[in-house]
């Protein structure tokens, strides 16, 4: 009897490690989330923090949040950014709950976008991020009550994590970043494991200083957003009630909770449907429940640059400064800047953006229509040029309905100019999916 059991208990023990190493090779860690949470546990205080998706977490910058309001109350603050990539709005709830159990802070932001109202409570690989690195009773509760008691074995073993492409060259890949000290130390802005590079401080991740690789312009296809376009009529009342469930937590804790939207580009909001519903929603369900709410696409004093955005509605760092600057600002007073209530009253003029049809075979030659979006009425011409390395492969010239006959070239791209009717130079743009034929995945909230 006393062998049976000992051999149970060796398997049992040779299964553990075995499954550890097996962990250790194949699961794709999440590295910027990895190390927020490594800080957040060791915070001495936290007084202001933020919860949402990665546009909140490419986007408020701890710093700027301690000097604008450590001026505004006269004593030194430390901020805390805890958004996370695709943070569900159960996420931001418990993340916000966690925050609130182990700390007292003053503020808290807490992101709302109309792709987060939009979305049910499924249990994407996105959604047990914040499980991974979340410590004690809070994270079983968000587990529990996002994907279910039966999902507790699943994350135990880490299943959710495991790469679904797995390859040699990731396993060696993945091995090698996980031996060297810096992973194992959670240090900030070494390049050993994937995004780490792009992590800077206290939850703040922003990987680009200048946006869109160096372009003026934004080129998408034309329907880029269709799949998550503003939808009133299919808001999650589940969703929703993790943003009541926050205002009503931070209330009986003393906690002042201000809602909050990210500002996107231009050509983002335009293919995004019906977006002044949106604001109409949230203006009156902030009224409802007596709470502040900045949509910061609105501000009207101040325009958030294409230049200041490292993709199509993330912030790069100088964008990020900018919008934790306003955001504190209007905190602190109200009436630091002014707002319009719908897109069409921003009264905004020029190139916003370039979009464009294909007619032919995916996978080979077809014919491309490119268009100019602008804010105006004032008309633009365009010229395409396909070069591989220096040699040109393809140039339109330059045209008022510009029209190419693309053939696809390994290693080529395609670079577009835009100039006004006057022919003076406005900018230039790179439709990436049309570049060495990698589609541009706009990244997940």
């Amino acid at each position: 009897m006393k062998t049976r059991i000992r051999n149970i208990i060796i398997i049992f023990i040779l299964f553990i490690l075995s499954w550890k190493i097996v962990r250790f090779f194949v699961v794709d860690e999440n590295a910027s989330t990895r190390i927020t949470f490594h800080e957040f546990y060791r915070q001495d205080k936290i007084d202001v923090s933020v919860v949402g998706t990665s546009r909140a977490y490419s986007g408020f910058c701890p710093q700027v949040a301690d000097e604008v309001l450590g001026e505004a109350f006269g004593e030194k603050i430390n901020s805390f950014d805890l958004a996370t990539p695709s943070q569900r709005l159960s996420g931001s709830y418990y993340v916000a709950q966690e925050l609130l159990k182990r700390y007292d802070p003053r503020i808290l932001f807490f992101e709302v976008e109309f792709t987060s109202i939009n979305k049910s409570m499924d249990a994407e690989k996105a959604g047990w991020i914040i499980a991974d690195y979340m410590k004690g009773p809070t994270k079983y509760r968000y587990v529990f009550d996002s994907f279910g008691k039966g999902s507790i074995p699943i994350l135990l073993s880490g299943i959710y994590r495991f790469r679904y492409d797995i390859d040699p060259e990731f396993v060696m890949t993945n091995a090698k970043a996980k031996l060297q000290s810096s992973y194992r130390n959670y240090c900030p802005g070494n390049d050993y494991y994937y995004n780490y590079n792009s992590y800077r401080d206290r939850g703040w991740c922003c990987p680009y200083v200048r946006s869109n690789e160096g372009y003026d312009i934004f080129a998408y296809k034309r329907g880029f957003r269709e799949f998550d376009a503003v939808d009133i009529e299919g808001i999650k009342p589940l969703a929703v009630s993790y943003i009541e469930k926050a205002i009503d937590m931070c209330m009986a804790e003393g906690v002042e909770i201000v809602l909050f939207t990210a500002p996107q580009s231009d050509l983002y909001l335009s293919q995004s449907g019906d977006y002044d519903a949106f604001i109409e929603y949230m203006e009156r369900f902030a009224n409802e429940h007596n709470v502040r709410y900045y949509n910061l696409n609105l501000v009207s004093d101040e325009r958030f640059e294409d230049i200041e955005f490292r993709n199509l509605d993330h912030m790069a760092a100088d964008g990020a400064a900018h919008l934790t600057r306003v955001l504190c600002e209007l905190y602190v007073d109200e009436g630091s800047h002014s707002f319009v209530h719908s897109l069409d009253q921003r009264q905004r003029s020029g190139v916003y953006g370039i979009l464009y049809d294909e007619d032919g075979d995916k996978d080979g030659d077809r014919r491309i229509t490119f268009e100019v979006q602008s804010h105006d009425d004032e008309k633009y011409r365009l010229q395409a040029v396909q070069k591989l390395g220096d040699r040109v492969i393809c140039d339109t010239g330059l045209l008022e309905e510009c029209v190419m006959d693309y053939s696809p070239v390994q290693g080529s791209k395609v670079e577009l100019f835009v100039y006004d009717e006057a022919g003076n130079y406005i900018g230039n743009a790179l439709p990436k999916a049309l570049s060495n034929e990698v589609e541009d995945e706009i990244e997940d909230e």
